[in-house]
């Protein structure tokens, strides 16, 4: 079986010459949704797609790969690029401009399902921008449309700074419990609940008197203050309860470091992906690492590695020629032993051959 693209499956036989033959060779799977981010070769660049079609803002560039039970997956770029796509090829639209609610100047250039212009109203220049940094402080910036009034949960409203041909109006707001800056929003002020901290259930400590603000309550300590979610946490790890939880150990992650103990007793630990490639919190190599999980239609081969609910395999393959479970073999009477991971009636099942 060529090592490159098949598996070896059933019985083997060695030759002198160290060469392995098997039973029947399985196809790889080599194409996943999940294979996505950029691409870059001498041609150009192009974004990996989990679809077969552009999202919009985007063009399709070519096919990524087809997988065995034949679903394509796309290579795309961007409409207003001014770098080639990896096929060598400028986009339609490169250098032009997408202007909020197609407010711009000059012919519009259509790609992607958006129109881009040659420049924009000069409201969106500021839009552009991005987060406004003025007066010592900082605010993010939203458009509301004519008539629309601000209501973000945990903001609060800072200023207005211009207004859109249409109307539309770009304003400036902050969180309620913003810490950068020194705690100040755009317009210099002190942000209302500057370093105070939600807390479950709105159970500020005793004592501690709630700071509402964008229609949340804020304290400076709250009652439990082991909470299974906490600001400031690293994207790489996450809190979630040990115990009693409808999500840990069911998502592909396992528990790291133990973080604190609740008033209930319950543990709260950081978690981590189990088939990432790079270190947890501790310095070790998740249990799966490197391994794949299995999309719908494909098998998992070989030895599986089970955790956080999941189960991750050196390679896909795509096809199981094992029909029997350890229930059929129970009911003959005869061992089992497992070959390929896979679905059967919806539940996720090892099959193999009885003994």
């Amino acid at each position: 079986c060529d090592p490159d693209t098949k598996v070896g499956d059933g019985k083997t036989c060695t030759t002198a010459d160290g060469t392995t033959y098997y039973d029947r060779c399985l196809v790889k799977e080599t194409c996943f949704s999940y294979d996505t981010g950029k691409f870059q070769n001498e041609k150009g660049t192009c974004n990996k797609s989990y679809k077969n079609v552009a999202d919009p803002g985007f063009y399709r560039v070519g096919t990524r790969c087809i997988t065995q039970s034949g679903t394509i997956y796309a290579y795309v770029w961007k409409c207003g690029s001014t770098e080639p796509d990896c096929y060598g090829n400028m986009p339609s639209c490169a250098g032009k401009k997408e202007c909020k609610n197609d407010l711009g100047y000059g012919e519009p250039c259509i790609c992607g399902k958006k129109k881009y212009f040659d420049d924009c109203d000069p409201c969106q220049k500021l839009f552009d921008e991005g987060r406004v940094y003025e007066n010592g402080g900082r605010c993010f910036q939203a458009v509301l449309a004519p008539g629309q009034e601000f209501n973000s949960k945990g903001y609060f409203f800072v200023k207005e700074r211009c207004i859109f041909q249409d109307g539309s109006k770009l304003i400036g707001y902050e969180a309620c419990d913003a810490t950068w800056s020194g705690g100040k929003d755009c317009n210099g002020n002190p942000v209302p609940c500057h370093g105070m901290m939600l807390c479950e259930n709105d159970e500020g400590a005793d004592g501690e008197i709630a700071c509402e603000c964008g229609g949340k309550k804020y304290f400076n300590k709250c009652k439990e203050m082991c909470m299974h979610t906490a600001s400031g946490t690293s994207s790489a790890y996450h809190y979630q309860y040990l115990e009693d939880s409808k999500i840990f150990l069911k998502d592909g992650n396992y528990p790291v470091k133990e973080v604190c103990t609740r008033l209930d007793g319950r543990k709260v630990y950081t978690s981590y992906g189990c088939n990432k490639t790079t270190p947890d919190q501790l310095g070790n190599m998740p249990p799966c690492a490197g391994m794949k999980e299995c999309l719908s239609g494909t098998w998992g081969s070989g030895d599986g590695c089970s955790c956080g609910g999941r189960m991750f395999f050196n390679e896909c393959i795509s096809g199981c020629s094992y029909e029997d479970t350890a229930e059929t073999c129970a009911a003959k009477g005869q061992s089992f032993e497992q070959k390929c991971y896979g679905s059967k009636n919806g539940q996720q099942v090892w099959f193999g051959e009885c003994k």
